[in-house]
């Protein structure tokens, strides 16, 4: 019985091992690029002239000898030698983008366009000047421009191009494959919101009212409200010099010299006390101390620090927070990765806007020199 079990833990195991997509991430050797994992571990040989993983499918497209090429997880190429690409077609699984399932459009080296899976299997030839395809009907058939002449393609390969029109003099044929391949959606109406001047000397009236009571309550220098926070009506405090914060659900006492962004959502402040720059919390306790030049939000769990002209970061989960210090001349939020059913922050360092490389949240460089 315990056999038994055991044999199935390892079957179930494989199944989900195989379902889930590898995470991998370019990974820079010199100046040749591969793949690795999270943990740094080389899958895929550093050897080509760049590589990166188109963030929709997670097709692997890198460039050697000057051509283009997709490859699988295992480095193997399945469409070799192009100028450029697109993905065409409905996913049945994210997990295994390389399939006979995914179209990919390829323009090659002639300024020629055509369809092939991801497996390099040729669907459409590359004989034509354009392709056009709407999300409407990607499975069944797309436009072909050969010269004038515009043919409707299947895309199942079993039945014959047809013959569609031919552009008039002046004519252009609309929406090229290597344009926006979809009907953007109208621009919303703008709607204003129109108050009489009554209206408006009336709730400034109310507001200032409020704005003197807090004053006097908390023994305030002075009290000013945030526009961007008036909906929760949130006040900077000041006193002695110094700037607090107020909200009915949280108090910060003024003693600090300024505060920056702050994300009510995550419950996050950035200040400045001592010409250095921390995070505390809405409850008044340091979450970061103050040993910063600055820091910049991304979104209330992710921040790029500063410190003497090198830049870092710093990513908070929900019991532990991820420290990178400042070390490399630039640093931004790149993408998150979906892994182990959470996300996984990846981040990109440049210099003098050349790529140095990727740096996960867990703090290991994904480039060695």
């Amino acid at each position: 019985m315990r056999s038994t079990f055991i044999f199935t833990l390892i079957i179930l195991s494989s199944i989900i091992s195989f379902s889930q997509p590898p995470v991998l991430i370019p990974y820079r050797v010199g100046n040749l690029w591969g793949f690795c994992d999270t943990a740094g571990i080389v899958k895929i040989k550093p050897e080509y002239q760049n590589a990166r993983k188109d963030p929709y499918t997670g097709l692997l497209i890198v460039t050697k000898k000057n051509k283009k090429h997709i490859i699988d997880f295992n480095g193997k190429v399945t469409i070799k030698s192009f100028d450029t690409c697109g993905i065409y077609g409905v996913f049945k699984t994210w997990a295994n983008p390389v399939s006979d399932d995914v179209f990919v459009w390829v323009k090659d080296d002639n300024g020629k366009f055509g369809l092939k899976t991801t497996t390099g299997k040729q669907i459409i030839p590359m004989i034509y000047d354009d392709l056009y395809y709407n999300y409407r009907n990607i499975k069944e058939s797309l436009y072909a421009r050969k010269g004038d002449s515009i043919y409707l393609v299947p895309v199942n390969s079993k039945g014959k191009k047809t013959y569609y029109t031919t552009l008039g003099k002046g004519e252009s044929f609309k929406r090229p494959i290597s344009s926006d391949n979809y009907d953007a959606p109208p621009e919303p109406d703008q709607i204003l919101s129109i108050t009489s001047d009554e209206n408006n000397d009336q709730a400034e009236a109310e507001l200032n009212k409020v704005l003197e009571q807090i004053k006097a309550n908390y023994r305030l220098d002075s009290v000013v409200a945030i526009p961007d926070l008036y909906y929760d009506l949130t006040c900077y405090t000041y006193k002695n010099g110094k700037v607090g914060l107020w909200n009915d659900k949280f108090v910060i006492t003024p003693a600090y010299d300024s505060i920056g962004d702050i994300n009510l959502h995550g419950a996050v402040i950035i200040a400045k006390k001592d010409n250095k720059v921390g995070i505390i919390s809405t409850n008044g306790t340091v979450k970061i101390p103050f040993k910063y030049d600055n820091i910049h939000a991304y979104n209330h769990n992710i921040f790029i620090t500063g410190k003497a002209g090198k830049k870092g970061f710093i990513v908070f989960r929900e019991n532990r927070v991820l420290e990178f210090p400042p070390s490399l001349p630039d640093i931004e939020r790149f993408s998150e990765l979906s892994f182990n059913d959470s996300g996984f922050v990846l981040f990109r360092a440049t210099e003098k806007g050349r790529l140095i490389g990727f740096i996960g949240e867990n703090g290991i460089k994904y480039f060695r020199d």
